[in-house]
């Protein structure tokens, strides 16, 4: 993507407890790609599989209403916050 943001992984768990704690949701999820639903034609994508060199990704507009018609695999109640605490034990457990 043109407009991609490089994170590390701290600022990658911040953005994650961030859109988390804003009420967003977490659309699709593969262990290491999260597509969050931020609103009806925005979603959020953040790739955290490489450590610190992690991106966040933006698909807006119609790509975005598009993309989130299509089928979410993050059906469990408690989806986001689930996979949020499991990466988040992990980074921390690492970073200390």
């Amino acid at each position: 993507m043109e407009n991609t943001i490089k994170l590390d992984s701290r600022q990658t768990l911040t953005i994650l407890e961030s859109y988390l704690k804003a009420g967003a949701r977490l659309h699709h999820f593969n262990g290491a790609q999260w597509y969050i639903a931020c609103s009806g034609d925005l979603v959020a994508i953040i790739d955290s599989g490489r450590r610190d060199d992690c991106t966040l990704d933006f698909f807006t507009g119609d790509k975005a209403v598009s993309y989130l018609e299509s089928g979410s695999n993050c059906t469990e109640e408690n989806a986001f916050e689930n996979s949020f605490e499991r990466y988040k034990e992990l980074i921390v457990g690492v970073c200390v």
